[in-house]
Order: C-alpha cells, then sequence, then structure tokens
C-alpha cells in the first residue's frame, strides 16, 4: 500500500439499530484482515461489512450465528476474487 492508492467503498445499506460498537467492530476488522496481508478493497468490504452487520443488531457485541459469520465471510472473500 502507498500514499497513492486508494479504494472507495459504496457503504452496505442497512437499518440501524444501534451504532455502539460499530466503529469498534469496522477497526478489528480492518486490523485483522490488514494483518492477514489483504488488499486494501479487501480491507475496506471487510471493515464496512462487520462494522454494519455491528450496527444493524442491539447492543455492542450481538450474539453472531455460525450462519451469519460464515456469510459475511464468504462475501468478503468473494472480493479478493
Amino acid at each position: 500500500m502507498t500514499r497513492e492508492i486508494f479504494d472507495q467503498h459504496p457503504g452496505i445499506p442497512i437499518q440501524v439499530v444501534d451504532t455502539i460498537g460499530a466503529g469498534d467492530a469496522f477497526t478489528a476488522a480492518l486490523t485483522s484482515y490488514y494483518l492477514q496481508g489483504a488488499p486494501l478493497p479487501v480491507l475496506n468490504e471487510a471493515g464496512n461489512r462487520w462494522g454494519s452487520w455491528v450496527a444493524s443488531q442491539a447492543g455492542a457485541m450481538p450474539a453472531l450465528l455460525d450462519e451469519k459469520r460464515e456469510e459475511i465471510q464468504r462475501t468478503i472473500a468473494a472480493v479478493r476474487a
């Protein structure tokens, strides 16, 4: 990554329920994928995908069903392709 490279993300339309924890989820996802060596578009998708999911739920640490986690991970992985 360099200062000259950028990536725009359109955002993920959701019905906001509670924004508490959404920024933390965004940062955690971005950091996790960064440490795995993911490219910028994947970092952007991961942060936006996890942050939006948390904002669509009640509470800072909503229960996460395995099916939802796998769906989000598949969506993020599709960006790599």
